[in-house]
């Protein structure tokens, strides 16, 4: 059988714009192609047989990465669990290591949470929190941490358990611990059983008996003891607290946050350390101790519509949530957000159904402009192509295929396989390599007439990723070794110019689905065969 890259240069068989018709591969092509394939077999034969180089490395890391859960929310996606990394060997335990399931008859916690141990030495006042694990501190990208319930909510007010903290503060670290601790009490199926297991082995959490207690809700005292033991250093010793004696377990740790500004206490000027921490107050903790600070300007006009429904957008703790939840990339100080996951990509659109702006660097929406090299905004700050029919036509077919629970990604993507699938090929107008400025027109004969040739395709597709405010640009150009003139859609996404083909795809799921090709996304040095703009 032919190889991957042989058989794709073997069946080869792009539309020839020019002319409309469809060319296929010649048979001498494909016996120049089993030729040199039956050539490669041979000489694989004869290197087969060649005796191994007794110096060549064919050793293995046979550490495998520990797969982090996220437990915050039984709907959390997977993604915002730990990063999935190769253990450090050399990484210290602190408590037995598991060999063997631990089990527990007892009631489990609905999410995750965690526990610290402070550590004083009574007398100079340092705390030496054993850096064994690192949290990411990073100053442009920001993880989400803490997520709402299933039900919707979020819970504010709520009490964090101590299984719920350590998955808030294991959904930060900076790589995935090795060790486990063997615990009587935390299951191994437990969803926040990698997250307290590890935090116990590393006495980021105090253990006692083999047992974490993670049904048990986290004291504040406890929750700023396990942050603090990311953030090792000698404290000057304050009376900061009246309730927060030098014989209190974590006076050294509540000592520190106060130092670092983490925590502020009461009107009474109590800290209250053996209270319970509630989740909005965690999730202001962290954000504190991490200096992220959320970006109101882009929450006051993206997020206004409150995420969870027990969550209002005049609640206090509104935005510190915001910053917890949303993954984001991050500028500046005060932070100013350039990117959010599930928002934007490299902009901040404001959607209204398929209606969408554009809010600038200042916080105000852009008019009168064009954003990156092909979304036009108009006098009011909303998108247009500049032909009102070609927009209510994209935006009818959007709301079609596409349903509110879709990433914008999965809209893209619908948006793909609907022209793909949707439209019948006919001849039509054809363009100059580089010319531009074709694709409304053509958009508009692909809605209305539903046939049309490569440039109708790409014109389609192209007007409906602007529509959900991807910068697409519909390309003339060249493709094949033979060179075909031929349409496709470019957009820039993190920072490369992909092609998007529903011309090419369409026309070989029609000869073989068996030959799999994909053209949804492909960057320049994975295609196939040459694409030349």
């Amino acid at each position: 059988m032919l190889n991957k890259k042989l058989r794709n240069a073997a069946i080869f068989a792009a539309f020839a714009v020019g002319s409309g018709a469809l060319f296929h591969v010649t048979v001498n092509s494909m016996q120049k192609a089993q030729a040199a394939e039956e050539a490669r077999l041979a000489q694989s034969a004869v290197e087969e047989q060649s005796p191994a180089d007794p110096l060549a490395d064919v050793s293995t890391d046979g550490d495998l990465p520990v797969a982090g859960t996220d437990t915050l929310s039984a709907s959390s996606p997977v993604s915002d669990a730990a990063p999935v990394t190769t253990p450090n060997a050399n990484t210290g335990n602190t408590v037995g290591v598991i060999d063997d399931d631990p089990s527990s008859e007892d009631a489990q916690p609905e999410e995750p949470s965690g526990e610290g141990v402070g550590y004083a030495d009574g007398e100079a006042l340092v705390v030496t929190a054993r850096v064994s694990l690192t949290l990411k501190k990073s100053a442009s990208e920001h993880g989400a941490f803490l997520h709402g319930y299933e039900d919707g909510t979020f819970r504010p007010s709520g009490t964090i358990t101590r299984a719920e903290a350590c998955q808030i503060l294991y959904n930060l670290l900076s790589e995935t611990p090795a060790d486990r601790a063997k615990l009587t009490d935390v299951p191994s199926n437990a969803w926040y059983y990698d997250a307290v297991a590890s935090l116990a082995a590393y006495g980021v959490i105090d253990v006692t008996d083999s047992k974490a207690r993670p049904t048990d809700p986290m004291t504040r005292g406890e929750f700023v003891s396990a942050l603090a033991y990311f953030f090792p250093g000698k404290i000057t010793p304050g009376d900061d607290f009246p309730d927060v004696k030098i014989d209190y377990p974590y006076y050294g740790a509540v000592q520190k946050a106060a130092a670092k500004g983490w925590i502020k206490g009461y009107d009474d000027g109590t800290f209250r350390p053996d209270g319970t921490i509630t989740r909005a107050e965690a999730a202001t903790v962290v954000n504190r101790a991490l200096g992220r600070t959320a970006d109101a300007a882009w929450i006051r006009l993206n997020a206004s519509t409150p995420l969870y429904s027990d969550l209002p957008a005049t609640h206090w703790a509104y935005a510190t949530v915001m910053e917890a939840a949303l993954a984001h990339s991050a500028a500046g100080d005060p932070e100013t957000w350039t990117s959010v996951d599930g928002y934007a990509e490299d902009a901040r659109l404001l959607f209204d159904g398929f209606d969408y702006s554009i809010m600038g660097e200042d916080g105000q929406l852009l008019t009168d402009t064009t954003w990156g090299n092909h979304l036009n905004l108009d006098t009011y700050g909303n998108y247009t192509s500049g032909d009102a029919d070609v927009d209510s036509m994209a935006k009818s077919i959007l709301s079609n295929i596409t349903n509110p629970s879709m990433s914008r990604e999965e809209m893209l993507e619908a948006a793909f396989v609907y022209v793909r699938d949707g439209y019948f090929y006919r001849r039509n107008n054809f363009y100059d390599v580089g010319q531009t400025g074709w694709e409304v027109e053509e958009a508009r004969t692909m809605y209305e007439k539903g046939k049309g040739n490569c440039y109708n395709y790409t014109a389609a597709f192209c007007m409906l990723a602007r529509q959900l405010g991807y910068d697409a640009n519909a390309i003339s150009g060249l493709v094949g070794e033979e060179q075909q003139q031929h349409g496709w859609v470019e957009i820039p996404i993190d920072g490369e110019l992909l092609i998007f083909d529903t011309t090419l795809e369409s026309s070989y799921l029609a000869e073989d689905p068996a030959w799999n090709l994909k053209f949804f996304g492909l960057s320049y040095a994975d295609v196939p065969w040459p694409y030349t703009k």
